[in-house]
């Protein structure tokens, strides 16, 4: 997914479904938070759209937040997942979930699960914890239509 995008209708529908399948093999399920941190790009909506079909409620945090911050509101909103860019401007935010601990720490205790929207590495070291954004439609591919709908 590029930063630049034209899609039609169908393939808005296709990729969100891609999106949400993998999301559902991952855990995600209807009354979870799932929190998205990304600068303005097409693959926001598809997250939200994906996020929506599995009965799950997208919880947007600003760009510009930092560690401390992203500690209080991850926990405030009990996201379970967090959707992210590896970094935007000077926030390195693989950097700032690595001091806080990472998924299921006692600093961020209802996370569960990190996707990252591009590269994983963080301070050069790739982090095996982490899911890619590009990976969730192969993820998901054994998630029948059936069991999207029933989501």
């Amino acid at each position: 997914m590029g930063e630049t995008a034209r899609w039609s209708y169908a393939e808005t529908r296709t990729r969100t479904r891609d999106l949400a399948r993998g999301l559902h093999r991952l855990g995600v399920r209807r009354g979870d938070m799932v929190a998205l941190i990304m600068n303005n790009r097409p693959e926001w909506l598809l997250i939200d759209f994906a996020v929506t079909m599995l009965g799950a409620t997208l919880v947007p945090l600003s760009t510009w937040s930092r560690p401390r911050e992203l500690e209080y509101m991850l926990t405030h909103c009990a996201a379970s997942t967090l959707l992210t860019i590896p970094r935007f401007g000077s926030q390195d935010y693989l950097a700032a979930l690595g001091e806080l601990g990472g998924p299921g720490g006692s600093r961020l205790p209802h996370l569960r699960r990190i996707v990252v929207a591009g590269d994983t590495s963080a301070g050069g070291e790739t982090r095996s914890d982490l899911v890619t954004l590009e990976s969730l439609p192969d993820l998901g591919r054994d998630v029948s239509d059936d069991e999207l709908a029933a989501a």
